[in-house]
C-alpha cells in the first residue's frame, strides 16, 4: 500500500440518520505514521491484528512496565488512604510475563500475586532476571555515565509524557535484594470463561486490555471475583482519540469516527477510502465503542461497583488542530465535532477528545 494519499473528491459524508459530516482536504494525509516505524495502515493492521501476535520483551520494554507500575503504584497511594498495608491476593488481567502482579508483590502490596493471560507467557522472564533489570535500572536512571543512561531516561521521559505522569520513578528503591518477585499463579485462559471456584481478589489490575471485552460483562464478572471493598484499576484506550487510541485510523475528518455509529463508520470507509476499508475495519477492535467516564461509570454502578476516581491522559493533539495547517481550530471543534459527538453519546465531552488514555479505579460496594 502507498502512502496516505491527501485528494478528496466528496465534502462531506453523509450518515444513516440524514447528518452530513464535512470532510477536510489534507486532513486525511496528517496520519502518516504508525508505532513501531511502519508507514501505512495495511501493515500495521497485519502487524496488530493477524493470528500471529508479536509481542515485546526485554529490557526496554521492561523499563515501560516499570513507570507503568510506577504510576500505578502512586495513584493507589494517592486515592487510597484507607486501603490495608498489604492486601491478601491481586490478580493482573492480560498479564503478559507478569510484571503487575509481581511487582505488586515485590513492594509488598499483596502476599499472593496471580496472572491471567490468554497466552501463556509465564516463561519469558525469570525472577532472577528481573531482580537484575531492577539493579540495572537504578543505575541507568541516575547514573549518567552507564552506557544505557540515556535510553533509559528517554524512554521513561516519552511514557511520562504520553501518560501525563506527575510521579518520579521511585518504586524501584523499595525493592532490595531480599524482594520477592515470584508469581504464585498464572493461569492461562479466556478472562471471561475462566472459573477460579470460591478464590477471592482484594484487587484486580487491567492495563490496556478492556477494550477487548464487552464492560457490562466485565464489570459482572469483576464483580464475582471481588472481596467487598475490592478494587479494580484500569488503564484502557480511548475511542475518542483523535485517530481512535491504538486503532491508530486515518479519517478525512478529526474525531471522525467519534460522531458516526460504530457502522456509519465502517460505510465511510467503504465508500471514501475503500482502498483501505478492510484494514480499517480490522483495526476497529474494541467491542464496546463511543464509552465517556461517565459511561464507564454508569456501567459499573450498574454492577455493584463504585468508580472512584479517574484521569484522562491527554493526547498531544494541539498541533493538529491549528487553524492555520488545517482549518480545524476551535471553531470547528466546538461548532460541528462535539455536538455531533454528543448525538452519539450525550456523555461525552470536549475534554474526552484530548484525552489519549483513561486510567480508572472502581470499588465493589
Amino acid at each position: 500500500m502507498k502512502k496516505l494519499e491527501n485528494k478528496i473528491e466528496r465534502k462531506y459524508f453523509t450518515t444513516s440518520d440524514g447528518r452530513k459530516i464535512n470532510l477536510i482536504p489534507n486532513w486525511y494525509g496528517l496520519k502518516t505514521a504508525w508505532p513501531y516505524g511502519i508507514d501505512n495502515l495495511k501493515e500495521w493492521s497485519e502487524h496488530i491484528y493477524t493470528g500471529t501476535p508479536t509481542h515485546p520483551t526485554g529490557y526496554i520494554f521492561f523499563v515501560n512496565k516499570l513507570t507503568m507500575f510506577n504510576y500505578f503504584y502512586e495513584m493507589i497511594n494517592e486515592h487510597f488512604v484507607d486501603t490495608p498495608k498489604k492486601w491478601k491476593r491481586c490478580l493482573d488481567i492480560g498479564t503478559g510475563l507478569g510484571f503487575q502482579p509481581r511487582l505488586m508483590k515485590a513492594v509488598g502490596m499483596c502476599e499472593e500475586a496471580w496472572g491471567l493471560d490468554i497466552l501463556d507467557r509465564s516463561g519469558e522472564m525469570s525472577n532472577e532476571l528481573m531482580a537484575n533489570s531492577i539493579t540495572d535500572f537504578k543505575k541507568d536512571m541516575y547514573d549518567l555515565s552507564s552506557p544505557m543512561s540515556n535510553r533509559v531516561i528517554k524512554v521513561v521521559a516519552n511514557r511520562s509524557i504520553d501518560m501525563c505522569i506527575d510521579y518520579p520513578v521511585s518504586t524501584p528503591y523499595i525493592l532490595t535484594d531480599k524482594s520477592d518477585y515470584s508469581l504464585d499463579k498464572y493461569v492461562v485462559s479466556d478472562f471471561m470463561k475462566w472459573k477460579p471456584g470460591n478464590v477471592k481478589f482484594d484487587i484486580i489490575t487491567a492495563i490496556f486490555v478492556i477494550d477487548f471485552f464487552n464492560i457490562s460483562d466485565m464489570f459482572e464478572k469483576l464483580y464475582s471475583l471481588l472481596n467487598p471493598g475490592g478494587i479494580f484499576f484500569v488503564i484502557a484506550g480511548n475511542w475518542y482519540d483523535v485517530f481512535g487510541a491504538s486503532m491508530n485510523l486515518p479519517m478525512d475528518s478529526p474525531w471522525l469516527h467519534s460522531r458516526l455509529s460504530r457502522e456509519d463508520l465502517i460505510r465511510y470507509y467503504y465508500e471514501v477510502r475503500p482502498e483501505i476499508a478492510p484494514y480499517a475495519e480490522k483495526c476497529i477492535y474494541f467491542v464496546d465503542s463511543h464509552l465517556s467516564p461517565i459511561d464507564y461509570a454508569i456501567k459499573a454502578s450498574e454492577k455493584g461497583m463504585k468508580m472512584i476516581t479517574y484521569r484522562r491522559s491527554k493526547s498531544a493533539v494541539q498541533d493538529l488542530v491549528l487553524p492555520s495547517t488545517t482549518g480545524t481550530g476551535a471553531t470547528v471543534l466546538y461548532s460541528e465535532v462535539v455536538p455531533e459527538a454528543k448525538i452519539i453519546n450525550p456523555n461525552v465531552s470536549a475534554p474526552d477528545l484530548f484525552a489519549y488514555y483513561y486510567t480508572m479505579i472502581f470499588r465493589k460496594d
